[in-house]
């Protein structure tokens, strides 16, 4: 089934110049690993969607070395959850959101649960949870989750502080820009629009562009497609980025400057390509203006920067 966790983003900081995953419960910096991205969208969904009070939720527990053969030694249990008696109610096993949840990593969580004892076993790789309850006797796969809904996902993103704190948009920005990109990205990953979406690894020095972070991916055609995030890079900068894929390639990256786009500087964005950099204003060809909010227009975003890259002959 879908992953519980699937609409919730791991939160950031930003220290010594680099962007950190934080962990709202540990109060720790990590470094920014696939495991470690779905894990902390877990605890989200636990912590702020399920309501489960942080006090009943234990990470990477280690499993006593005395309890365990040589063959465990030094395993750790990713999350679990404990019930109102404190005794281990669930097991969660978090992997990349490139791993399947087949035979093996139900066989791994398995051996954990020697050690542990839940009655419920869950294994999620952010798109697709697997979850599975002992009932007399037998291991039986769950169809709905184990800790339902308390609040509405949209609830929680309604303020600008629940974006600010996943590294969407930067802390320097001005109240009104907040406000204003706040509504857009509620509008931008609401779940009704059911584009393709993950984590992209946006590195290119040949570009000189680093942008890695959440994407929706919309195709165009069989081989073509946009890719577009906005994000913090840093502390100062809010920005809208747009890539142009064509088969399996990077071939255009289009990136605007939000904090430039409120105030109304005209070129306020860079197109980079493998052989050229240039300037453009973004607003002659995505109409995605500062003084309303037309979900028509995000929802067509990818429509509105097919038409630019063909005015470009990059189509």
């Amino acid at each position: 089934m879908n992953s519980c966790c699937s609409l919730h983003f791991p939160r950031v900081v930003f220290e010594g110049g680099q962007r950190w995953l934080w962990n709202p419960i540990t109060k720790k910096r990590l470094a920014n690993r696939p495991e470690e991205r779905v894990r902390l969208r877990m605890i989200d969904y636990l912590t702020l969607e399920a309501q489960i009070p942080a006090g009943r939720i234990s990470q990477e527990l280690t499993l006593l070395s005395n309890e365990l053969g040589d063959k465990d030694r030094g395993l750790r249990a990713d999350i679990v959850v404990y019930g109102g008696d404190m005794e281990p109610e669930t097991l969660i096993e978090c992997k990349s959101a490139t791993v399947s949840l087949r035979k093996d990593a139900a066989i791994q969580i398995s051996r954990y649960n020697e050690h542990v004892g839940a009655r419920h076993l869950w294994l999620s790789n952010g798109h697709s949870d697997a979850i599975f309850t002992f009932e007399n006797g037998e291991l039986k796969q769950r169809r709905k989750p184990i800790y339902p809904s308390a609040i509405a996902v949209q609830e929680l993103r309604s303020t600008p502080q629940y974006w600010i704190d996943r590294g969407f948009i930067a802390t320097s920005l001005e109240e009104g820009a907040t406000e204003w990109l706040t509504q857009v990205l509620q509008e931008f990953w609401d779940p009704s629009l059911e584009w393709g979406y993950g984590y992209v690894e946006l590195s290119r020095a040949d570009m000189g562009v680093h942008a890695s972070h959440y994407y929706q991916s919309i195709p165009l055609d069989d081989d073509t497609d946009v890719a577009l995030s906005i994000m913090s890079p840093n502390p100062e900068e809010t920005i809208l980025v747009a890539i142009l894929n064509q088969s399996q390639q990077t071939v255009a990256v289009f990136v605007t400057d939000l904090g430039a786009l409120w105030d109304g500087e005209s070129e306020n964005t860079t197109i980079y390509t493998t052989h050229s950099q240039e300037r453009a204003s973004m607003l002659k060809h995505v109409p995605l203006k500062t003084d309303e909010i037309n979900p028509m227009v995000i929802s067509n975003l990818a429509g509105f920067y097919e038409s630019w890259f063909r005015q470009l002959y990059l189509l």
